[in-house]
């Protein structure tokens, strides 16, 4: 029996973003290879360091090439988190190399970043956290309104209880976020083509419905190569005081279409975890995997009307703790040749001894 595994995170990755007690719960039999240097690997590196390895796991880097798909020991690969790029699923199902990904454990994570961002918008904290460090607000603003020093009605500045919020997809993540934001007053409206009116008792409504109906509109589908699920026209049936919040791909809203109703007000504001990344980048095969996200330099930095986050949405003690013993699990099923659920290039079987 090959009882090997690999894990491709350098040094830092292993610190921040792997619980190394969950180690402690891995089968006995199972022995670990590190990485030997304090970076990303080339994939010429990994197959030098994991042979011999019948799983790989990996934090960042998901490329793999023909070559280390084809090494007769390798298994399985594993990806602490869900996006896998650069892995030709095809011809890892031929060599029988299992994909797996390690889905929902960042959903309450991102729910919760979604809630509090909606909460940040209707109350504006950006806006007045910077006017108060800057010495803006001499007073409090209920004095300054009084003596005419400031006009309450330039800033959105309510609450979110009986305001109407559109959830775009209602997977792990909307599913959560209708259950909070229902708890907290909010009247939800769902647009998922995929689920059924039949059996849910939610509001399902047409996307032209959602967008012209909600306070608050918050995405959570999966990325379309073929179209923006956001963009000029659906701007356009947006209310003038609503909000747009997006911590699921930054390629389902037209970036430049954001831009200019943002810069215009032709909706009150957004809040942005991911940005629109390069088509091209993202198709091609590399062997280092790379986010193409520039939040220093997006255009959307100029704007007073919205919020920025690093694709933050799904790190959180929590969530790196709920990753790294569900990968164990993984890992620990494997070797009993038991197939993890989210395999995710359809090979049927696992059989390492």
């Amino acid at each position: 029996m090959n009882n090997l595994i690999f894990f491709t995170h350098k040094k830092n990755d292993l610190d921040y973003f792997f619980d190394k007690n969950s180690l402690k719960f891995l089968d006995k039999n199972i022995k670990i290879l590190f990485n030997p240097k304090n970076r990303h690997l080339s994939e010429k590196e990994v197959i030098k360091y994991s042979k011999n390895a019948s799983i790989i796991i990996t934090e960042w880097w998901t490329g793999a090439g023909t070559k280390l798909l084809q090494s007769k020991n390798l298994k399985a690969i594993i990806r602490c988190g869900v996006e896998i790029k650069n892995i030709d699923f095809d011809i890892a199902k031929k060599n029988n190399v299992a994909i797996i990904n390690v889905p929902n454990t960042y959903s309450n994570s991102v729910a919760e970043l979604v809630i509090t961002l909606i909460l940040s918008l209707s109350r504006n904290l950006i806006h007045f956290h910077n006017k108060t460090v800057s010495g803006f607000y001499s007073e409090a603003i209920i004095e300054m309104m009084s003596n005419g020093k400031v006009k309450f009605k330039n800033w959105p500045q309510f609450e979110i209880s009986g305001k109407t919020l559109g959830l775009i997809g209602f997977g792990s993540i909307g599913k959560l976020v209708y259950e909070k934001a229902s708890n907290l007053g909010m009247k939800v409206i769902i647009h998922d083509p995929f689920i059924s009116k039949k059996t849910k008792k939610i509001k399902l409504v047409s996307l032209n419905y959602l967008l012209k109906n909600s306070d608050f509109i918050s995405l959570h589908a999966n990325y379309n190569n073929n179209k923006y699920m956001i963009s000029y026209d659906e701007f356009k049936l947006m209310k003038k005081n609503s909000f747009l919040i997006n911590t699921a791909r930054g390629n389902l809203i037209n970036t430049n279409a954001m831009f200019k109703i943002l810069k215009t007000n032709k909706i009150a504001g957004a809040a942005i975890d991911v940005l629109e990344t390069d088509k091209k980048f993202e198709r091609k095969k590399i062997n280092k995997w790379k986010h193409s996200e520039n939040f220093a330099n997006t255009k959307l930095n100029k704007l007073n009307n919205i919020i920025l986050t690093p694709h933050m949405a799904g790190i959180t003690r929590e969530t790196i703790i709920r990753q790294s013993y569900d990968v164990i699990k993984i890992i620990n099923l494997i070797f009993k040749n038991k197939l993890p659920k989210s395999v995710v290039n359809n090979v049927k079987k696992i059989k390492i001894n």
